[in-house]
């Protein structure tokens, strides 16, 4: 597996936590494969890994219970 220097994130809700929590936002841009979705572009580091992962659960978590 290659190591990324960006991460794309899709869930608009994880990203604005993320960047709640200080994360750098490289690019927002429109989705490649659907133009009505954004996509935001983080730098890959350790700590968005260890973030990006936690919110990930926290938005399957919440999207179960509704």
């Amino acid at each position: 597996m290659e190591n990324k220097e960006y991460q794309v994130v899709t869930s608009p809700s994880a990203a604005r936590h993320l960047i709640q929590r200080g994360m750098r936002v490289v690019d927002i841009k429109p989705s490649k494969f659907d133009a009505k979705q954004t996509v935001f572009v983080f730098d890959n580091t350790a700590e968005f890994q260890e973030m990006y992962h936690t919110e990930l659960e926290k938005v399957k978590a919440a999207k179960e219970i509704i």
